[in-house]
């Protein structure tokens, strides 16, 4: 079921619309679609993702970019972590 987009005054596609819809447009177009979600943010747990038919390249853990996309990822992670413990559905 379709949720209205208050910003746009349009309705928004559900989840499962939005990922048949990328996963129809991938396979047409010839692009292996991956779904990452929050909890795959970092390079421990994005590496196995990547199919082997993308070209992969050795990472410095050590390089400066690395290590700030590594510990924004965290970050972000955490927070998201924090606010889904934090959440109490209502009461009954």
């Amino acid at each position: 079921m379709r949720k209205p987009d208050l910003l746009q005054g349009r309705l928004r596609p559900s989840a499962p619309e939005l990922v048949s819809s990328k996963l129809g447009m991938s396979q047409a177009n010839g692009v292996t679609l991956v779904t990452v979600t929050w909890e795959d943010l970092s390079h421990k747990d994005m590496s196995p993702k990547i199919p082997d038919s993308l070209p992969k390249r050795a990472v410095d853990p050590k390089d400066p970019f690395i290590k700030t996309l590594e510990e924004e990822s965290a970050r972000y992670t955490n927070a998201i972590r924090k606010a889904m413990r934090d959440w109490a559905p209502p009461e009954a």
